[in-house]
């Protein structure tokens, strides 16, 4: 009889430690209140980088998952349209060094897969895609694509770059974005937090902007290492090429040092 008792326990266990982790659609998700921080390091120009919010230089950051959001609704000054709500997962990126900075993306959950909905920084920049586009689909097997294309609108704050010092589209057809993306197989990745088996993910998004003289067209070549144990990634390899009047390269790396999930590291 306390064989059977223990067995009860152990499933009752299972069923809530699932809840905890697992969204109603399959998505693999990390305990409300996790916290991963990355040493990040960006180089080349500033041109480039900034179209994903990033500036040259080195520093961390810290990625918190906030929760899900039911019937989420963005809030966008000057659209008149009325945008459809999205069941979304919510991180916040912040800057140990810049205390006021940080940054919201909202990803719709949608068929077993997370897809970028919006993005918002504390700077002023903003990006909503009318069609989310494909970050990660479930469950992890190697050989797995998916992709996506959208309209979207962008608003991007002074980057205090020639050329570039500020962007706004005009509507939400204005740009255009696709991605895709490739699983490619599971290996271990080794960083400062420690050696995890991961699933290697390849993206690939091609957007353009703006019109005649402030044309562009940006490609953004992103290969994540996503950790089934953490429900999260624990690297990043990023390289962005922008076309424009002045084209423009940069490079971005993440790596994981630190994380924290119920309050413990």
């Amino acid at each position: 009889m306390r064989h059977v008792w223990w067995l009860l326990v152990l499933f009752s266990f299972s069923i809530v430690l699932e809840q905890r982790v697992v969204a109603e659609d399959g998505v693999m998700l990390p305990p409300k209140g996790s916290s991963f921080t990355y040493k990040v390091v960006v180089e080349g120009k500033k041109a480039a980088t900034m179209t994903l919010w990033e500036e040259p230089g080195t520093r961390l950051e810290t990625h918190t998952f906030l929760g899900i959001v039911k019937g989420f609704r963005p809030q966008i000054e000057g659209l008149s349209e009325s945008l459809p709500a999205r069941d979304c997962i919510h991180w916040r990126v912040t800057r140990p060094g810049q205390k006021d900075y940080r940054a919201d993306f909202y990803y719709a959950l949608e068929s077993s897969s997370i897809r970028l909905y919006f993005e918002q920084t504390s700077d002023g920049g903003m990006a909503f895609y009318e069609d989310p586009l494909p970050v990660l689909v479930f469950p992890f097997k190697a050989g797995k694509t998916f992709s996506g294309n959208s309209a979207f609108y962008l608003r991007m704050p002074d980057t205090g770059v020639a050329l570039m010092h500020e962007y706004r589209s005009k509507d939400l057809k204005s740009d255009t974005i696709e991605g895709s993306v490739r699983m490619v197989e599971t290996r271990v990745a080794n960083v400062e937090a420690g050696a995890f088996l991961c699933m290697n993910t390849l993206s690939v998004f091609q957007a353009k902007t703006g019109r005649l003289f402030s044309s562009a067209r940006t490609k953004v070549e992103m290969e994540r290492f996503w950790s089934e144990d953490l429900r999260y990634f624990v690297k990043e390899h990023s390289r962005i090429r922008m076309d424009a009047m002045i084209d423009s390269e940069g490079t971005i790396e993440r790596e994981l040092i630190k994380f924290s999930q119920d309050g413990t590291d």
